[in-house]
């Protein structure tokens, strides 16, 4: 799922999907947060869902030449 994806790609990727649960909550509700088990758990559907917004930055000749070198 993450074919051609660099690290920084992957770290944007990893943030989107742990923002996701929040996105969830109203504001009302993030000001009564004491602690994080309020917030329900990242799942793979919010993994999918970063990876849908974030394209791979690494062409498959880049990871070619990687590859032979």
């Amino acid at each position: 799922m993450t074919e051609g994806y660099s690290c920084a790609d992957l770290q944007a990727v990893v943030k989107e999907a742990a923002m996701q649960p929040v996105r969830e909550l109203t504001s009302e509700q993030l000001m009564q947060i004491k602690d994080t088990s309020e917030v329900r758990p990242i799942t793979l559907k919010d993994f999918e869902a970063a990876l849908k917004a974030f394209a791979p930055s690494v062409s498959k000749a880049t990871l070619d030449e990687f590859a032979a070198w």
